[in-house]
């Protein structure tokens, strides 16, 4: 029972969130399971490193796809994203987890800078 409600207020909890509650939610997951990929490869996991890197992949995937081509910033973000997949997709066959570093560094930025913009968007 207790299951049920918790999952029903996670899904009344998505279904309201804000645009940019909604972003901020998706980089927080990717950079969430950048570090547990970032863990499992110190702790040897290999599976680990494969589930979280591939929970990225779709999550970034997903950012990308869902970009508005009328704003001119989408082109943008479209390369970064396009970048990004391809270093956790790199690190991942390669299984080198500094080829993530990078990816962490440069969307904790964007997440922040988009958090700042939705602190100071009009309601």
């Amino acid at each position: 029972m207790t299951h049920n409600a918790y999952s029903t207020y996670q899904k009344q909890a998505i279904t309201t969130m804000t645009r940019g509650e909604m972003l901020l939610a998706l980089y927080d997951g990717a950079l969430k399971d950048l570090s547990l990929a970032q863990e499992a490869f110190r702790q040897n996991d290999i599976f680990a490193v494969n589930e979280n890197l591939q929970k990225t992949q779709r999550i970034l995937h997903y950012l990308q796809t869902t970009l508005d081509d009328k704003y001119e910033i989408a082109a943008n973000l479209s390369a970064l994203y396009a970048f990004f997949a391809e270093q956790v997709m790199q690190a991942n066959v390669k299984k080198e987890p500094a080829l993530l570093d990078e990816v962490i560094k440069d969307l904790s930025a964007l997440r922040e800078a988009f958090a700042k913009a939705d602190k100071s968007a009009p309601v």
